[in-house]
């Protein structure tokens, strides 16, 4: 409820921060405005196609807000290249419905190239084979799509039409640079790396390479009420549970049973007494008849398993493959009975095993589908 009701925070922090840059940058209200009309009206069409989407793909809740974010942080950058070039041309001579061709002219290229790039790295997600990240990749895909759209059509017309006051509302720091001095820093180092060629490029690749060393040591999870702040509700409920009654009790394992026929019950027995003698199982419910964790036809159990462990541990990964590897098979060799463990901690296990075995495909796709658009 609080994820319905919270106003979008971060989304208002990122817009503030955007107009405070993009105020620095241009020196000018309408200037300034301009990209975030831009990235609105872009974001607002993008918002729409996805919920007509949503309509023959499965698209997760948070959705909307993973193509909020994409949209308005590539319908910024797209404006600020186009207004950017645009600028450069006024202070070169251009007149300004002149200098709205030149910056579509070359920019707007850069803007469509962009918009690919970041499109070919949303479609890699499809690799994954997960119905609800293909839902996200096109969600955010139609976002890119619309903010670029509008990025090289609708900010050049209102360029043209703003004419001369698309730099009006001058703020007090604002001042046309020399024209000698546009780009000489940046040309100056351009000439730097130029005469360094080698050594430059092998300082950046130990800088990388000492970066990424975490990597090596890095294990996937999802984050769980524990990692909440003190004082959350949920974390509250969360650490009253882990003190009465283990860490482990914040992520159940559930494992269903389904039986031959309701004369094979002292089998699940057997078997929720055999997970009662796993390594770092803490509790398991008993197998009994009449109880309500057994379905009305006595074909289905249900046993709830609580680790030793919290969600997080990787003592708690390791039961879950013990469980499915070792024990529920052996404990059911010649029954006909067929168990399987499921929860959320098991779910985002296997999420996480599905996202790391997928990951070299995922990075193969994306690097030769970017690799062909930069050589068009």
């Amino acid at each position: 409820s609080a994820a319905q009701t919270d106003p979008p925070i971060s989304e208002i922090v990122g817009i503030i921060a955007a107009i405070i840059i993009m105020l620095i940058m241009f020196g000018a209200v309408v200037a300034a405005g301009l990209p975030l009309l831009t990235a609105l009206i872009g974001l607002g069409v993008g918002l729409s196609l996805l919920t007509i989407a949503a309509n023959f793909v499965n698209t997760a809740s948070f959705a909307p807000s993973l193509a909020t974010m994409i949209g308005l942080g590539v319908g910024f950058d797209y404006s600020l290249f186009l207004l950017n070039r645009y600028r450069q041309a006024i202070l070169d001579g251009s007149e300004h419905k002149e200098a709205a061709l030149i910056a579509v002219g070359t920019a707007g290229r850069a803007i469509v190239f962009a918009a690919l790039t970041v499109i070919i790295a949303l479609s890699g997600l499809f690799v994954l084979g997960l119905s609800f990240l293909n839902g996200l990749a096109v969600g955010a895909a139609v976002t890119v799509i619309s903010v670029m759209i509008t990025a090289v059509t609708l900010l050049p017309a209102m360029i043209s039409l703003l004419g001369q006051k698309v730099f009006a509302g001058k703020m007090p720091w604002a001042r046309k640079p020399p024209k000698a001095d546009r780009g000489r820093r940046f040309r100056s180092y351009a000439s730097f790396v130029e005469k360094r060629r080698w050594p430059v490029t092998i300082v950046a690749l130990l800088v990388m390479a000492i970066l990424a060393i975490p990597a090596a040591s890095l294990r996937e999870g999802f984050p769980d009420a524990g990692s909440n702040p003190q004082g959350d509700t949920q974390r509250i409920a969360y650490d009253l549970t882990t003190t009465a009654f283990g860490s482990g009790a914040n992520g159940p394992f559930i494992v269903v049973a389904q039986l031959p026929s309701a004369a094979d019950l002292p089998q699940a027995e057997a078997l929720s007494k055999a997970i009662g003698k796993a390594p770092d199982v803490a509790i398991v419910s008993p197998v009994t008849a009449g109880s309500k964790l057994i379905s009305a036809d006595g074909k289905t159990v249900l046993i709830t398993v609580i680790p030793k462990s919290g969600p997080q541990d990787q003592a708690t990964t390791n039961l879950l493959t013990t469980l499915r590897d070792t024990t529920i098979p052996q404990a059911l060799a010649g029954t006909g009975i067929s168990a399987y463990v499921g929860g959320a901690t098991a779910t985002a296990v296997d999420f996480s095993t599905v996202l790391k075995d997928k990951l070299p495909s995922f990075l193969l796709v994306v690097v030769c589908l970017g690799f062909l658009v930069l050589m068009v």
